[in-house]
């Protein structure tokens, strides 16, 4: 029932893939109305998904075994959005350790009032 390949799946875009001799892949696909984002404009998240899916299964034919870990253009890394970017991830992945500490060590009370903290100070940093 894969999305992007599946036969049977009722919603998905049914893909057939070839592969050209020059080591590339090849499909095609013809968004319909339901796949726009905004009008007239197919939806960046599908084109996103076209994208990883015929990148994946080139290097699975090439025998190198990989899956798609993100999608950002790392151009950005280097620029403030880059940087805010990052410091989410890194704050995303601390929070559990440190509010289950938090919370194991000082009480739930403390706990969400460190969180409440922490989300107070992102939203007047973000104005």
């Amino acid at each position: 029932m894969c999305f992007c390949c599946g036969a049977k799946n009722p919603i998905g875009l049914k893909l057939q893939f070839e592969m050209l001799p020059d080591s590339r892949m090849r499909t095609e696909w013809t968004p319909r109305r339901e796949h726009q984002g905004f009008k007239d404009i197919v939806h960046g998240g599908l084109v996103a998904t076209l994208m990883d899916e015929v990148m994946i299964r080139l290097l699975y034919a090439l025998g190198i075994r990989a899956v798609t870990a993100e999608l950002y253009p790392t151009a950005i890394r280097s620029t403030a959005q880059g940087f805010t970017y990052n410091v989410g991830r890194m704050a995303s992945a601390l929070a559990p350790f440190v509010i289950g500490s938090l919370a194991e060590t000082s009480g739930f009370s403390t706990a969400f009032a460190v969180l409440s903290g922490a989300f107070l100070l992102a939203t007047t940093t973000w104005i």
